[in-house]
């Protein structure tokens, strides 16, 4: 399961600090997705905190400053708003289903490619008879996705 991999990912990255220069992107990417999915689900502050670290780039202080808070109290709420995305995720799994029907897309683009090479190159009509069904199934698996 992709989300899976992703939380067992975080899981093994974080340790509080900022991420590590390997992983980074990775990771910026996952926590984005889950702040894009779930964000509606969250406290106003739990949104502005998330925000300001994670996609405007602010340091602990700079947002314990400006919530009058201290900057424990910001690393400790963003710490449970990363748990709390994650359950959702476990529970409902929509970046999960996302990245699955994405990869289905993918894959069906890839078959359309072949498809163009087999129509230039005049191969048999079985090949591309094959090469449809197969387009077929991806596209089924990615309607189910959603």
């Amino acid at each position: 399961m992709a989300s899976c991999t992703a939380r067992r990912d975080i899981t093994q990255i974080m340790d509080g600090s900022r991420f590590n220069q390997k992983n980074s992107i990775r990771e910026w990417a996952y926590k984005t997705l889950l702040f894009d999915f779930y964000a509606p689900l969250l406290t106003g502050k739990q949104r502005f905190i998330w925000d300001g670290y994670y996609l405007k780039d602010l340091s602990l202080v700079e947002l314990a400053r400006e919530q009058s808070t201290s900057r424990q109290a910001v690393h400790s709420l963003l710490q449970r708003t990363q748990e709390i995305l994650e359950r959702y995720e476990e529970k409902l799994g929509l970046i999960e289903r996302f990245l699955a029907g994405r990869d289905y897309l993918l894959q069906v683009d890839q078959r359309l490619q072949s498809l163009e090479s087999i129509t230039r190159e005049n191969i048999a009509q079985e090949s591309m008879e094959r090469e449809f069904s197969e387009i077929r199934v991806l596209l089924q698996k990615a309607l189910d996705t959603y």
